[in-house]
């Protein structure tokens, strides 16, 4: 069961903002980066059917079906339950969709255009004021960027409002930013939402009631050194900041009906330690709701008293595994529930609520999983999410009190229905005796151990403080259609399964971490799952750097790599992260080896020589998390080694891939690549 807040297809993923603020929870890193995950969904297939694969039809299932985009996403109810906005892919971008559901029989769904704006989030500020975050191209300090804006329509579409900081259209540069940090809705004031945001200095975050219809700022709080996150308690006043300075993470608070602001501790980052303040009690104001493993190894629950800075009760805390985030209420005033992750997506519920609703449309949906996507204040209205690992996420519309469940939309249409692949979750040992997580998926028709072994894909996810689930992914599904077995493992270092896990990666890129890869390629082998001779290493981001230093360190394993959006140079990727705010702290996530040679000897572009098999790059152009110049540059170097590879420039794409309509390019050229090297 995967709530709609965390739905991960991670092939690419942030390199340093995750590997910086996962450990430390900062409130508004960790709603960009799931808002962001929600989209990493990227596929790619592997041409024809290939030798000891499972019988599939003569037409396999065009690659274009894989490639495509979720067709809705973001589904979101207004307070009221009576419209429904949803993000609408057409024509290249995600366009705002509202529903009357009222009148869904009578009235056609509004249509909001935003141009060659492309929608990534959406929120109701009232029952009739949407809010709506579109990504702007843009350029800055010599660098290709997508941009965050804040704008606001009416349920009918009308009003339209690009929020700035004056009450013209945005121009200026740090214009464009306004707004698109919401803290509170403010459910008690329906002119108003609860914004972040510091133009002067983005270290410093001022908080501000701004107006939904107009964009007039009233300040709330000053900026405050060291504080980039803010909670705020029910009355939208601030109670708990949270941030970095220099290499030291703190936390504040301040005292109900006080000024000044009091310290509950800081933290060496070094430490990588988790502490993430969700939820001020509404009965008590000295008591916040935490995420942190400052109690255990794991991140858990807490109730955590301010004025003493002090842990008072354990909520929940899974032995295994981190809890990834909370459940809340429709006004985010209550906590009904939250996530953890072990194997794929479970919830600890705190409210009775959520669960009896699921229970009763269970029987109904029997070979799916259910979450609540969405829904009305008085959950008169919800709408209902259903998952597998074999099939695309559907919606549907439900209506308790009326018992009244519909189908509302399929998120991959052109799949509905096709023969998938399902996901086994496994483990193997590494070679210190780590036990790592992974996941095999086999061409449909296919049981597990295979009674011949088959042409494999190895691929690691990005981050690398990131993870792969046992749920469904267009990539996966479009490899296991075309004959090939994939593995998927978390490697050390990956997110979720505990402080001392992350810590076993830290400076481990191209060392331990690679030989968790290695050493799952061989066990997959031994299995009689992987045919030796018939092995490709593929990733995106991080993913791609592992490709990379796979085929440098374990020339004879692999017969081909791929990488896409990845990392080739690591000096270069710190120079480039130095651009960004915290890229120098960040930096020491990614290597922190005090020598350039240790720099060097782990960087694929250094050790082109040793590559002895074709390699396929491709990179988006104005990617600005790893830079396109990290696979230009590779591929000369490939030249100029006279090494077999092809290069493929993605153009106006950004680093998910979901910018530009770049994915059917890049996946129609993997299909050839893969069938030349694997048939």
């Amino acid at each position: 069961m995967v709530p709609q807040t965390w739905e991960i297809q991670q092939r690419l993923t942030c390199i340093y903002w995750p590997a910086l603020f996962g450990y430390a929870f900062l409130c508004s890193v960790w709603r960009r980066m799931m808002r962001v995950i929600r989209d990493l969904a990227i596929g790619f297939s592997a041409a024809c059917l290939l030798p000891g694969s499972a019988s599939f039809s003569a037409e396999p299932i065009p690659v274009e079906a894989f490639a495509a985009l979720p067709e809705f996403d973001g589904l979101m109810l207004s307070p009221d339950g009576r419209y429904l906005a949803v993000r609408a892919y057409q024509g290249d971008y995600y366009k705002l969709v509202i529903y009357d559901l009222d009148n869904i029989k009578t009235k056609k769904p509004m249509i909001v255009g935003t141009d060659a704006w492309s929608a990534t989030d959406l929120k109701w500020a009232n029952n009739d004021r949407v809010l709506v975050t579109v990504l702007h191209a843009t350029r800055r300090n010599f660098l290709d960027l997508y941009v965050n804006q804040l704008t606001a329509f009416d349920a009918d579409g009308g009003n339209p409002l690009v929020f700035t900081s004056s009450k013209t259209k945005a121009g200026s540069r740090r214009e464009w930013l306004l707004g698109d940090d919401i803290i509170s809705i403010l459910p008690d004031d329906p002119e108003h939402v609860l914004i972040s945001w510091n133009p002067d200095n983005f270290k410093e975050p001022r908080l501000y009631k701004m107006n939904v219809y107009t964009s007039k700022l009233t300040l709330v709080q000053r900026g405050k050194r060291g504080v980039q996150s803010w909670l705020v308690d029910q009355e939208g006043q601030p109670r708990v900041g949270g941030g970095i300075e220099g290499q030291v993470f703190k936390a504040f608070y301040r005292p109900v009906g006080k000024k000044n602001w009091q310290q509950l501790f800081q933290k060496n980052l070094r430490e990588r330690t988790a502490f993430y303040a969700v939820l001020i009690d509404p009965a008590d104001p000295d008591i916040a709701y935490v995420m942190s493993d400052f109690k255990a190894d794991t991140i858990g629950l807490y109730k955590y008293r301010l004025s003493t800075a002090s842990f008072i009760e354990e909520v929940f805390r899974h032995p295994d595994v981190d809890i990834a985030g909370p459940v809340f209420d429709r006004n985010r005033t209550e906590l009904h529930g939250v996530v953890f992750v072990s194997g794929d997506f479970e919830v600890h519920w705190l409210s009775r609520i959520e669960p009896e609703i699921l229970r009763k449309i269970q029987d109904r949906l029997p070979e799916f999983g259910l979450s609540i996507a969405s829904k009305s204040q008085d959950y008169k209205r919800l709408v209902v999410r259903a998952s597998a690992a074999d099939r695309p996420d559907r919606y549907y519309l439900y209506e308790p009190d009326k018992d009244k469940l519909q189908f509302f939309a399929h998120t991959f249409p052109l799949l509905d229905g096709k023969p998938l692949s399902s996901v086994q979750t496994m483990s193997y040992k590494a070679r210190d005796g780590l036990e790592i997580e992974a996941f095999v998926s086999l061409p449909a028709g296919i049981s597990y151990p295979p009674a011949d072994p088959l042409p494999t894909v190895i691929m690691p996810h990005g981050g690398p403080a990131a993870r792969d689930f046992a749920a469904f992914d267009p990539m996966i599904q479009l490899l296991t259609s075309r004959g090939y077995a994939v593995l998927q493992m978390n490697f050390r270092g990956s997110a979720g399964y505990g402080r001392a896990f992350r810590m076993a990666g830290e400076r481990q890129w191209g060392q331990a971490m690679q030989d968790d890869v290695t050493d799952g390629t061989h066990w997959l082998i031994d299995q009689g799952v992987a045919d030796p001779e018939r092995i490709c290493i593929i990733g995106g981001s991080y993913g791609g750097y592992t490709a990379l230093m796979g085929v440098v360190k374990t020339p004879k394993l692999y017969q081909c790599a791929v990488s896409f959006n990845g990392v080739s140079d690591l000096k270069d990727l710190m120079k480039h992260n130095r651009k960004f705010i915290f890229g120098r702290e960040a930096n020491s996530f990614i290597a922190g080896w005090g020598d350039g040679a240790m720099l060097d000897e782990n960087s694929p572009l250094k050790r082109v020589g040793e590559i002895k098999v074709p390699v396929l790059l491709a990179h988006s152009t104005k990617d600005s998390i790893v830079s396109f110049k990290q696979s230009k540059k590779m591929a000369k170097a490939l030249e100029k080694a006279g090494k077999d590879y092809q290069f493929i420039p993605l153009e106006n794409g950004n680093h998910t891939m979901t910018i530009g309509n770049v994915r059917p390019v890049f996946f129609n050229a993997l299909v050839e690549f893969l069938d030349e090297q694997l048939h």
